[in-house]
């Protein structure tokens, strides 16, 4: 067991020198006032508010954590995220390796297992992408829950069921995807004898489920209304049959993935055919081999106790993203696999542990060919997460790697175009953006990153013109509006300015201060003077204000001929910039002024 967690921890050691992404990457670390200025206020908010459309404060602590190091407003490191993100794999690595060797009795079991789960490429996803904290984190309370409960099946004792229950709410905590721990459990209690006795259902079985049920349906409902904001497509977008052909779809090809991990990417978009309202014919097909699959399991249960939990494992911790309920512009994604993959992998060591330790007659000349098929398959993942790991290096080689395989996905151009925007190589970064608005996308995102590039080359009209575009598809998109006023201020056009203020302020709360400040600043130029001090009140109000916020202030009093005010908010600037030339010279003219 120890040689595959070093083998695991190779693997992924080139991830410890990536770069966050731009995918996601932003909201929840580098641009979140949460983690970057951890006062009173932003640690309660962590336990309070749902981030990226989830609600995982258990999740975004962790990540609170792994700033404390830094200096308040300061980017940090990616290193420290990555590494809690794989010292969390593996642990979960191990607790494999315990659940499934407490499961079946048989330790060969569970190192095949363990080794099948950590070092599977499709889970690098989940390891090697910071924002995916929840994804090891969830599991490692899921599978913790799961071993505390396994001793409570067998023999009782009310402190293992509080311990599993514990490590539920927790893992909920962590992501609502925990929500399935509670049909699992059940499962246990069939592969353990409990559920189904003498042809009857021992439902004193199920109803000391209720607890766990009970918490699973809170986080569920909470999910849904959190996403129900933006993550969740209407319901009407497709008919309820091309939503089980989608479930379909994604329920073979995740099962397909588990032996053919080829071609992997970090995005799946939905195919062309999608956007004129019709189905890939192939899709078709998907459907009847899931329900085959299910039919199966459900046959077996009289007969065969370890495909059915097995099978039964695998689809519900899968069934809530196999986008029954589109979530997302993607139709899979790798990480939705990093626990029900160990449903497969108990299957197909369950199967080899049989192939050593029982009798099998004139099979047992198979076993060192089946040996040999193993691990060459097992040195094939290997190579396999080594080559996927590569592709989180950062945001240029992530994009790069999807557009490989889905050159038409407008996602990608505006990632990538709006990472070069960001290091400065506005040719590409326009390049990508504008092929992504030629492919018809309306996102915000391209608009915004594509006028930010006009603007930057000092072409405003060019800029604004784009803004405005993007706020015809975009029309409660704050961004596009905030960019627009920061566009019209540097014309000149202080109260277009404004405006354009005032309607990014309520879109954007994420960017008060930033607004307030931008808009105090076009009042103090369009001489609104009292309305400049209503913003720079707020803005000298919060704990992180900056000695512009003063001078302004203590300018557009000046203007209302209020110098004693000016003085004392010039006074502050000063203190708050010693060395600024300009605050000093203003503060000199206002003594004159009083005769000082």
């Amino acid at each position: 067991m120890l040689c595959i967690l070093c083998l695991c921890f190779w693997l992924y050691q080139p991830a410890l020198s990536h770069d966050f992404t731009n995918w996601d990457d932003a909201v929840y670390v580098t641009e979140n006032p949460m983690l970057m200025f951890p006062n009173p206020a932003n640690k309660q908010a962590i336990w309070k508010e749902a981030v990226s459309l989830n609600y995982h404060p258990l999740t975004m602590y962790s990540l609170s954590l792994d700033c404390r190091l830094t200096r308040p407003g300061a980017l940090p490191p990616a290193r420290p995220f990555i590494a809690t993100n794989l010292y969390l794999h593996l642990f979960n690595t191990l607790l494999v390796f315990v659940l499934v060797w407490s499961l079946s009795g048989f330790w060969e079991a569970g190192v095949l297992s363990a080794a099948l789960f950590g070092i599977h490429p499709m889970h690098v996803e989940s390891v090697a992408w910071i924002s995916e904290r929840k994804d090891v984190l969830y599991g490692f309370f899921f599978l913790l829950s799961l071993i505390a409960y396994l001793p409570y099946a067998r023999r009782g004792g009310r402190h293992w069921y509080l311990l599993g229950f514990l490590f539920f709410v927790l893992s909920c905590l962590s992501k609502a995807m925990a929500v399935s721990l509670p049909l699992v459990l059940l499962l246990l209690d069939f592969y353990e004898g409990r559920l189904w006795k003498n042809g009857k259902w021992a439902w004193s079985v199920v109803l000391e489920k209720i607890p766990f049920f009970a918490v699973s349906v809170y986080f569920g409902l909470l999910a849904v209304q959190i996403q129900s904001n933006g993550a969740l497509a209407d319901f009407k977008v497709f008919t309820l049959f091309q939503r089980f052909l989608f479930a379909s779809y994604g329920f073979v090809q995740y099962l397909y993935k588990f032996f053919v991990p080829f071609p992997l990417t970090t995005f799946y978009p939905y195919p062309d055919e999608i956007k004129q309202g019709t189905v890939p014919v192939s899709y078709y097909f998907y459907l009847p081999l899931a329900l085959g699959i299910l039919g199966t399991a459900l046959w077996s249960m009289r007969r065969s106790r370890l495909l059915a939990f097995s099978v039964g494992f695998y689809f519900f911790t899968v069934a809530f993203v196999l986008q029954f309920i589109s979530v997302g512009v993607v139709i899979m994604a790798d990480r939705y696999t990093y626990l029900p993959y160990i449903g497969v992998g108990f299957l197909a060591s369950m199967g080899f542990s049989a192939l050593w330790r029982r009798d099998l007659g004139r099979l047992k000349a198979l076993q060192w060919p089946i040996t040999a098929l193993a691990v060459l398959f097992l040195g094939f993942l290997a190579w396999r997460t080594q080559a996927q790991v590569g592709v989180w290096k950062n945001s240029e080689v992530l994009w790069t790697n999807v557009l490989k395989y889905y050159p038409n996905a407008t996602e990608a151009y505006k990632s990538r175009g709006n990472f070069y925007g960001k290091t400065g190589r506005l040719d590409l970064a326009m390049q990508d953006l504008q092929k992504a608005a030629d492919l018809g996308s309306k996102d915000a995102g391209v608009f915004n990153g594509l006028g930010n590039c006009y603007g930057s080359k000092g072409l405003l009209d060019k800029a604004l013109e784009v803004y405005t575009q993007g706020i015809a598809f975009n029309s409660d998109n704050g961004e596009l509006y905030f960019n627009r006023g920061i566009t019209h201020a540097r014309k000149g056009a202080f109260a277009e300015a404004i405006s354009d203020y005032v309607q990014a302020l309520p879109k954007l709360p994420a960017k008060k201060y930033d607004i307030l400040s931008a808009r105090g600043y076009a009042y103090l130029n369009n001489k609104q003077y009292p309305e400049a001090i209503a913003d720079f009140d707020q803005l000298v109000g919060n704990s992180t204000a900056t000695a512009d916020a003063y001078q302004n202030r203590g300018i557009a009093y000046f203007n209302l001929k209020n110098y004693q005010a000016a003085l004392r908010d010039l006074e502050q600037a000063s203190r708050l910039a010693p060395n600024d030339a300009n605050i000093q010279k203003n503060i000199q003219v206002i003594r004159s002024l009083l005769g000082k």
